[in-house]
């Protein structure tokens, strides 16, 4: 006797988030969903995936490396983690920025190990309305605090990967994107990025 794949129906998602219809060419057994804020958009896709596309599990190091070997010259590496959810299910999972014309999207990768079936959350947080505000603000904190630096090579201090400090290729973290910084601009994607995170590794 076989058992069901697990699917989207199987984790506990903020009810902020709305279902969507699927559209042709989405993910096989995949269930889309969407919530928006006045200065953000986000999309969520939730499909089972087979385990040899999951991140390793107990490797984040390997997934930072692999990262910073595929970024964009418009990409920076913002976080990778794992560990287990209040359940004790293993997770793993990547957030990735891409700098554009106006706004920055934050990518976020989630694999959820479901008692040997893998779950994966794609998650898309973008910009909208005004952006900006949180790193213009912080920028300016920095500046007067002497911490970021305005030298004749450039802005010194301000960026910075946060597992390799000497991996400048793309656009690297600012501080402005430190989790310390968060509730200060709760409705900024990256912060509602990481209360979906601390939701979903809490309630699954």
């Amino acid at each position: 006797m076989t058992t069901a794949a697990c699917t989207a129906a199987d984790l506990c998602l903020p009810h902020r988030f709305r279902k969507m219809k699927s559209l042709p060419g989405d993910p096989p057994d995949s269930v889309p969903y969407a919530y928006s804020t006045q200065s953000m958009d986000s999309f969520l896709m939730i499909a089972p995936v087979g385990a040899e596309q999951a991140m390793p599990f107990t490797d984040p190091e390997t997934v930072v490396e692999e990262i910073h070997r595929c970024l964009g010259e418009d990409q920076g590496l913002i976080e990778v983690r794992s560990g287990l959810t209040r359940g004790r299910k293993p997770f793993i999972c990547s957030v990735v920025k891409t700098t554009r014309k106006h706004g920055v999207l934050y990518n976020l990768t989630l694999h959820l190990d479901m008692g040997g079936e893998v779950l994966q959350v794609q998650g898309f947080f973008d910009e909208s309305g005004i952006t900006g505000d949180r790193e213009s603000e912080i920028l300016l904190l920095m500046r007067q605090r002497g911490i970021v630096l305005e030298t004749e090579n450039g802005t010194e201090g301000w960026f910075m990967d946060p597992y390799d400090d000497t991996f400048t290729f793309g656009v690297p973290m600012n501080l402005s994107e430190q989790p310390q910084f968060d509730n200060l601009f709760p409705g900024h994607p990256l912060s509602e990025l990481r209360k979906f995170l601390k939701e979903i590794i809490s309630e699954n």
